[in-house]
């Protein structure tokens, strides 16, 4: 989507002159509100409500990342049938290094023509009881319990990013987004992750800038 209507190519998004904003969705194929999500954004987008932002931006939207999960509501993708990737199939999410999947490495290929500036990468939270349970602020509650809240997130803040785009990402957007999901009445909390490993015997929580681990006020039940 552009301001003029004709981009569409990588190309062409280059020859705009504007940054590009990619957005994707369902890379788990039974995360189905996030593709819902990004089908809004598309009918939006096209009916012009983001005329303005277009003038300043490309924005290139994937909605469903996952073609086969997302058709048999299964996290991963069964589409490498000769390697033991149990029921859940592989988790595309956690193949973007070894890059097995012909789905990972076409989006990748085109992620890299466009060059975007900026990247968000949709999901949701699916309802788990299997999960471990543990304290968060005080509550017992479960990992995948995010019915606690409406939405969460998290920028990118991996030490191979340079420190003002962090910087940038963790003081700017994601301040602005907290501060307008809030003013509107929506219940928002950093995205939290529970590890427990051998080396951490007590379930640690990621802290949200991803900086540091922080035990406080997070135990088992």
């Amino acid at each position: 989507f552009s301001s003029d209507g004709s981009v569409l190519t990588a190309e062409e998004a280059k020859a705009a002159g504007k940054p590009v904003v990619w957005i994707q969705a369902q890379i788990h194929g039974n995360e189905n509100s996030a593709t819902e999500g990004a089908l809004e954004l598309i009918r939006r987008l096209a009916a012009g409500e983001f005329a303005e932002e277009l003038n300043k931006v490309t924005v290139v939207v994937l909605p469903r990342w996952n073609l086969d999960g997302g058709r048999r509501y299964m996290r991963g993708t069964n589409i490498l049938a000769n390697r033991n990737i149990g029921l859940a199939g592989m988790d595309q999410n956690r193949d973007h290094m070894v890059l097995q999947s012909y789905f990972t490495k076409l989006i990748h290929k085109l992620v890299l023509g466009y060059d975007p500036g900026a990247v968000l990468d949709m999901h949701e939270m699916v309802y788990n009881n299997s999960a471990g349970r543990m304290k968060l602020d005080g509550i017992d509650t479960v990992y995948a319990e995010y019915q606690l809240h409406d939405i969460a997130t998290l920028p990118g803040m991996n030490p191979n990013i340079p420190e003002s785009v962090r910087n940038l990402a963790y003081n700017t957007f994601q301040k602005r987004i907290q501060d307008t999901l809030e003013g509107q009445g929506f219940y928002w909390h950093f995205y939290y992750e529970s590890i427990a490993t051998t080396s951490t015997p007590l379930p640690m929580v990621l802290s949200t800038d991803l900086r540091t681990w922080v035990p406080g006020n997070f135990s088992a039940s």
